[in-house]
């Protein structure tokens, strides 16, 4: 019975030394399966965050370089449009004069110049009667006064109703003006806006081109970093795939060893 027993005994000693053993030895393959996989996903992750990187560095470069001129721009435009505004604000004034004179000599053409030219008409067809009436009693064939004053008085008749044809026109011609007023100053008001919100994006620009710079030096930082943390991470994963390869064939000697020792005590 002893010998059985010793026999069964030595038996699931040498299956628990064999699985044992293959444990080590898959714990050994594991580690080096582990550590080559973790080796090459380090190299893929540092390649990408070194292509982030540079990615960013360079847009970095790209929008510092580009702040500077649009910045230059943006001051240019903000002269231009207040040099417009205030062109326009002129035009105002020279309109503004151009209505009044417009309105002042429509009104005085539709009626002190057109009652004034029915007067003289009235006038002269009064003194060419008068004159008429004196010839008569003048002898021989002489150039009659009367007949040009009545041409004169004729010439008048028409003159009154075209003045007041021509006042209308002007003072229409400077309601139309006043309208066009109304039209430059709403747009010397939008133009003045545009200045205001264009000088606005200025400091917007200036601090876009600070923070492009300051976000290169990161990035030039992080790439620096990034090279001896992976250098890093690499060592870590070699010293924890040599620490599990060794516990692997740790458990396989001592399992040797057990195996052995018993196999000499028996």
């Amino acid at each position: 019975m002893v010998n059985a027993s010793d026999g069964r005994a030595e038996s699931d000693l040498q299956q628990w030394a064999s699985r044992t053993i293959l444990l080590g030895r898959a714990l050994v393959v594991g580690a080096v399966v582990l550590t080559v996989a973790s080796l090459v996903l380090v190299q893929r992750i540092s390649h990408t965050y070194e292509d982030g990187l540079a990615v960013t560095m360079d847009s970095a470069v790209l929008v510092s370089d580009a702040a500077v001129p649009i910045s230059n721009l943006a001051a240019d435009l903000v002269a231009l449009t207040v040099t417009l505004a205030d062109g326009l604000e002129s035009s105002r004034e020279v309109l503004d004069s151009t209505r009044q004179a417009l309105s002042d000599v429509g009104v005085a053409s539709s009626t002190n110049l057109a009652e004034t030219a029915t007067a003289a008409a009235d006038i002269s067809d009064r003194l060419a009667a008068v004159i008429e009436a004196i010839e008569r009693f003048i002898p021989g064939d002489t150039q009659s006064l009367a007949e040009e004053l009545r041409s004169f008085a004729d010439g008048l008749d028409p003159l009154s109703d075209q003045l007041v044809a021509l006042g209308d026109q002007l003072v229409a011609a400077s309601e139309q003006l006043d309208e066009a007023d109304t039209s430059v100053a709403a747009l010397v008001a939008d133009v003045r806006a545009l200045a205001d919100s264009i000088g606005a994006l200025t400091p917007t620009f200036d601090a876009l081109a600070v923070t492009a710079e300051e976000l290169h030096e990161r990035a030039e930082g992080a790439a620096t970093r990034l090279g001896l943390d992976t250098w890093l991470l690499r060592l870590l994963v070699i010293l924890g795939g040599v620490i599990v390869a060794l516990i692997g064939v740790a458990i396989g000697r001592f399992a040797r060893l057990l195996t052995d020792r018993r196999i000499v005590m028996t």
